[in-house]
């Protein structure tokens, strides 16, 4: 039965003041293919809180959460319900993941691995688009939870110190590398991003060819002068 409800839950389940001391199962709400009362239920026999993403008929998002309510004698005493408008955040997260997954360039996420001494020792993929998949050639989604140091032999370690630098300082870096087994070259930012980088890889081969073009132009320019 209702015991109390604050004024911004009548967005979420259709109440009014005279259903104090209502059954759950005589209200209705403006949840999408939630059972209120069956979760209700699940959280008081197992005594244990849940916390799903749900979606009004209007089209808002919501964290709902489910506690068990406890007296303070920590015995059990019902549930407690709360509603998290999460939208605009909701939206944001779409609109980011649109970008990241259309972007031609490579696009990934990894945070920092740290020892027993908080020393930074490899780096784990968080996040990997899909045109980064293809750069490296790898299956989709194989790389997340990797570590980064198995895939680089010891003449690249300088990579990983320029990423551990980046993570320490908070200072951008930019560098050029040839890929070998695509034959191409590609352009690397690298931006911290909490305990970790966003590593961006762009295709520049085409503006190589024409910088090495020029330069043999030039070349054969001042062997004929």
């Amino acid at each position: 039965v209702i015991r109390k409800f604050s004024p911004s839950s009548k967005q979420i389940i259709n109440l009014i003041d005279a259903d104090i001391g209502r059954s759950l199962n005589d209200l209705t709400t403006n949840l999408v293919d939630v059972d209120l009362s069956k979760e209700v239920t699940t959280v008081i026999q197992n005594q244990t809180s849940i916390e799903k993403e749900v979606q009004t008929i209007d089209g808002k998002y919501c964290l709902m959460r489910i506690s068990p309510f406890l007296r303070r004698d920590k015995t059990s005493d019902g549930v407690v319900i709360n509603f998290i408008d999460i939208s605009q955040s909701k939206n944001l997260a779409s609109i980011i993941e649109g970008i990241f997954e259309s972007s031609t360039n490579g696009i990934t996420a990894k945070r920092a691995v740290r020892d027993e001494k908080n020393r930074i020792v490899d780096f784990e993929y968080v996040v990997v688009n899909v045109a980064a998949e293809k750069i490296f050639q790898v299956e989709h989604q194989s790389l997340i939870g990797k570590r980064l140091l198995p895939f680089f032999s010891d003449s690249r370690r300088d990579y990983f110190k320029t990423l551990v630098k980046v993570v320490e300082t908070g200072t951008p870096a930019k560098m050029e590398f040839f890929h070998h087994p695509t034959g191409k070259w590609y352009e690397t930012t690298v931006v911290k991003m909490l305990d970790g980088v966003v590593t961006t890889h762009t295709d520049i081969t085409e503006r190589k060819s024409n910088a090495d073009l020029i330069e043999k132009s030039y070349e054969e320019l001042k062997e004929a002068s």
